[in-house]
């Protein structure tokens, strides 16, 4: 099942754009497999603002203490 998914064209850092999402949409997405990195793309050619050459993504890297 796909999920509803926005283009924000403003320019922000990772975090920066993760409280944006959280705000004022759900959160940053997570692209869950190549059918879903396809639609992202296909979007993305499609957007009506101009991009950068970097989109956000719900990715962040984790550091446990062992």
């Amino acid at each position: 099942m796909w999920r509803n998914v926005t283009l924000v064209g403003k320019r922000l850092c990772w975090s920066d754009a993760l409280l944006y999402c959280r705000d004022f949409h759900w959160d940053l997405l997570s692209i869950r497999g190549p059918e879903e990195q396809d639609i992202i793309d296909e979007m993305v050619s499609r957007a009506n603002f101009p991009l950068t050459s970097h989109l956000w993504v719900g990715l962040r890297r984790l550091v446990s203490s062992l």
